[in-house]
């Protein structure tokens, strides 16, 4: 744990953006505690959950771990007898889950089913040094998992607030929190609902939403054109930019634009430039990007210079950057905010709507809080996921584990207050109809 803790202060954005005087304190005697703790971890799956725990401090949802890339339990991830594989080779527990308790509606314990029939799983108390309870599953239909397998496991944190380390179908942790309302255990913003097990209850399939899955432009009416993009990874670029020309006869005449961001987890920046114009009215504040100074991140500057950049003024940007870094070592460099003009702009186009979902992330993000000021574009469906606040994440290597704590080397200069908790919708839409939403918005923008 002496390791990660000085990774992270060296390292990490959040740490120096987060922690302050009147929360030094506090942070200290957390990490003391996890720094004790830790020697309570006797196997890899609890060293890498005490490790996930002490970074859950954090407001940041570019911190997380993954393996390394050559320790991933599997070849194939598509590869089903290679899963069934790995899951059988993970331990299960015995239990009983008759003896349960259903009654006590202020306590997580007891058996719980999710609506759409996918898990059942039972809550039981199981203190020790590391959790207070552990939930483990009944029965289920996902490949990941089978009977008596803990997927999770409750704590108590500095609050005496009771929250999850729960488990991904591969074994990587992440940290929720809970919310119970008697019969109604919610973990995380859209991880899990369960409801309380009752035999016989009616259970409704998970609805298959047809969320475009490919980068897509077309007409939905004489008024409305629909732009679905996916991704903002950097090899997506160049086709964005092209749809974007070669339909600029449409859109110079069109009303109403959709824009489908739903699930596009982000990428790079460049590939949302020449979003800008279409739905450009008045100039824009863009935050800025503060590096942080630390010397592996200078490593990481110079290895990307000396083996990736191929332009000369990129590589004369970089070294100014690393000479910045190494007279600032252990601080967030300056910036100052861009403000964003043009005089490209499409005044014919008076309605932008912009649909996103908890899974528009990071660089969907930065194009949604662009949008956010313009006057002719509004934001449909629900909170975005909130990964906005940091970015560029490189991984650093977990010594004896085969994982890595992925940490970002700057941060973005865009409000605080929606990582984590995701940008707001100007017009919230149900999300059990989310394969209606496109249909629903462009009913309302063709009033």
């Amino acid at each position: 744990m002496t390791y990660v803790v000085e990774l992270v202060e060296s390292n990490l954005p959040a740490y120096f953006d987060q922690v302050n005087d009147s929360n030094k304190q506090e942070y200290i005697k957390y990490k003391e505690y996890y720094k004790e703790l830790s020697s309570f971890a006797n196997t890899q799956r609890e060293c890498i959950a005490t490790i996930k725990r002490y970074l859950s401090y954090f407001k940041d949802e570019h911190l997380y771990i993954t393996y390394k890339k050559e320790a991933f339990p599997v070849k194939d991830r598509s590869d089903t007898s290679e899963i069934k594989e790995f899951v059988q080779k993970e331990p299960v527990i015995e239990f009983e889950a008759d003896t349960l308790n259903n009654k006590n509606k202020n306590s997580i314990e007891g058996v719980w089913q999710t609506l759409e029939g996918d898990y059942i799983i039972g809550i039981s108390a199981d203190k020790t040094k590391l959790y207070d309870y552990i939930g483990f599953v009944i029965e289920t239909s996902n490949i990941y998992w089978k009977k008596g397998q803990i997927k999770f496991e409750f704590y108590k944190d500095k609050d005496d607030k009771i929250k999850c380390l729960g488990w991904g179908g591969f074994r990587t942790p992440y940290v929720s929190e809970i919310f119970l309302k008697c019969d109604t255990l919610q973990i995380g913003r859209n991880d899990f609902t369960f409801i309380r097990y009752i035999k016989g209850l009616e259970i409704y399939p998970k609805r298959k939403n047809k969320i475009n899955t490919e980068l897509t432009f077309k007409i939905l009416s004489e008024q409305t054109l629909y732009f679905g993009i996916p991704s903002f990874m950097g090899d997506q670029k160049h086709a964005i930019d092209s749809i974007i020309m070669h339909n600029l006869p449409l859109l110079k005449t069109a009303k109403n634009l959709i824009i489908d961001v739903r699930n596009n987890l982000g990428g790079n920046s460049p590939c949302i430039y020449e979003l800008f114009p279409i739905i450009y009215t008045n100039p824009v504040t863009m935050g800025c990007i503060q590096q942080m100074a630390s010397l592996d991140n200078i490593r990481n500057m110079e290895f990307w210079r000396d083996n990736e950049v191929k332009k000369r003024y990129e590589r004369k940007s970089i070294d100014k950057s690393i000479k910045l870094m190494k007279t600032s070592i252990g601080t967030l460099l300056p910036c100052k905010p861009n403000i964003y003009t043009t005089k490209k702009t499409f005044e014919n186009i008076k309605n932008v709507a912009v649909l996103a979902n908890i899974n528009s992330a990071s660089t969907s993000e930065e194009f949604l809080l662009f949008c956010r000021q313009s006057k002719k574009t509004k934001l449909y469906g629900e909170n975005s996921f909130g990964a906005i606040s940091y970015g560029s994440v490189r991984g650093r290597d977990l010594p004896t584990l085969p994982y890595q704590i992925n940490i970002a080397m700057n941060k973005t200069g865009e409000p605080k207050e929606f990582e984590s908790s995701g940008i707001p919708a100007d017009i919230y839409l149900n999300i059990n109809e989310e394969d209606l939403w496109i249909e629903q918005v462009q009913k309302m923008i063709e009033k």
